[in-house]
């Protein structure tokens, strides 16, 4: 299973004022073992997230912040288990549901202005015995308030 792959073929995730990109590795140093973006690191598979937020002014969308970081996607633990592609599908519908719900706070929350990428990052979820689905995984990354759900209005 190419693990990269899949993960890679969710991006990007956007809504009217959030954006999550998928960073490709430029470092020649890492040029080996990347992915699109995405690779192995001391075990863990690991991505560098762009976060993109907008805003208005003056009626137009301009950019408020922009912020890149490397985040762990999937522990070590977690790497051959077999529910990493509904994972990835349940954490992508997650995220677009968290963007569309945020949308709906933008202008009103300073906080979200504070959001970063490895916020939007859940990979302890793969700890958890009962999702088998992606709909499975994006309830439980989203009712969570350790994960995704702490986002939520």
């Amino acid at each position: 299973m190419d693990l990269a792959a899949a993960f890679a073929q969710q991006f990007p995730l956007s809504s009217e004022y959030f954006a999550l990109e998928l960073v490709a590795e430029t470092d020649d140093a890492h040029s080996g073992d990347a992915w699109g973006g995405v690779r192995e690191m001391e075990g863990h598979l690991v991505a560098t997230l762009r976060l993109i937020i907008w805003e208005d002014r003056d009626g137009a969308r301009s950019i408020c912040e922009v912020k890149e970081q490397q985040v762990v996607v999937v522990f070590q633990a977690n790497t051959a288990d077999a529910r990493l592609p509904v994972y990835f599908e349940g954490w992508a519908a997650a995220i677009r549901y968290l963007f569309a719900r945020l949308d709906e706070r933008r202008g009103t929350d300073d906080e979200l202005a504070r959001l970063m990428p490895h916020e939007l990052a859940s990979p302890d979820v793969l700890g958890l015995r009962r999702p088998q689905t992606a709909d499975e995984f994006t309830d439980a990354l989203l009712s969570s308030k350790k994960r995704l759900g702490r986002l939520l209005p």
